[in-house]
């Protein structure tokens, strides 16, 4: 069995730590008008997670989807309800909408 130690320093230089993270909230305002998330770029090798958040009424379902059209259209947009998450990995964070059927809704975001 390999030396794990011996692994990490062979995989060491492929492997990204980064020293900073960044978060943010976003909130819709109008109902079912989808918001572009912010621009972030996201480093290689990292994921973004989107959570709904804690604060969302019951039944305040938030939609995330690749564009304003499916995060508009509920049976396209991916559903995250109170407290539930999603990591996912994309190059910048504006390429993703949210929307939902509710305002003073909305997602927090960490990467």
């Amino acid at each position: 069995m390999a030396d794990l130690n011996t692994i990490d320093e062979k995989l060491g230089h492929l492997i990204r730590r980064h020293k900073h993270l960044a978060t943010g909230q976003v909130l819709i305002v109008a109902a079912n008008v989808a918001v572009q998330l912010p621009s972030r770029v996201i480093p290689l090798g990292r994921t973004v997670v989107i959570k709904a958040l804690p604060g969302n009424l019951i039944g305040g379902t938030v939609r995330i989807a690749g564009t304003r059209a499916d995060a508009e259209n509920a049976s396209v947009g991916y559903p995250l309800v109170v407290n539930e998450g999603v990591a996912l990995a994309v190059e910048n964070l504006d390429i993703l909408w949210m929307s939902g059927a509710t305002v003073a809704v909305g997602i927090t975001w960490i990467v």
